[in-house]
């Protein structure tokens, strides 16, 4: 006798889930057909509905909240590459000035060497030859 209660309540469940899942395709498909008919769940629909606009709605939101972002991102970057391109420059510009200074220096150095030499030359013949 329990075995009949126990399977009879299983059937019982599985009629009552089948008949409330006929009910609601066919109110579905009432609705499907006829928009204007009324369905036993408008309310609940109509939640359902709303909630899904909303998420529609925030993942919208938060795509273009992404694509700014990503667009900022991608323009910061650009920027800083301009500076640091900017700074390279400058300091290739300095350091080009620097070497052309040491150069002019050590020209300058060569010179001034040269001279000395040359004059030492010239001192050094005129002090061997007084009569000269």
């Amino acid at each position: 006798a329990l075995l009949f209660l126990l399977k009879n309540k299983e059937s019982t469940k599985a009629f009552v889930w089948k008949s409330r899942r006929n009910e609601y395709l066919k109110s579905t498909s009432r609705s499907a057909m006829n928009p204007q008919a009324p369905a036993p769940n408008r309310s609940e629909t109509d939640d359902l509905n709303a909630l899904l606009r909303r998420v529609l709605l925030q993942r919208q939101t938060m795509r273009q909240t992404l694509l700014r972002l990503e667009q900022e991102s991608e323009q910061q970057e650009r920027e800083e590459e301009a500076e640091a391109e900017a700074h390279r420059r400058r300091m290739r510009m300095i350091r080009e000035r620097f070497i052309a200074q040491e150069q002019a220096i050590e020209e300058e150095e060569n010179r001034i060497l040269a001279d000395l030499i040359n004059g030492m030359g010239n001192n050094s013949q005129s002090g061997n030859n007084p009569s000269a």
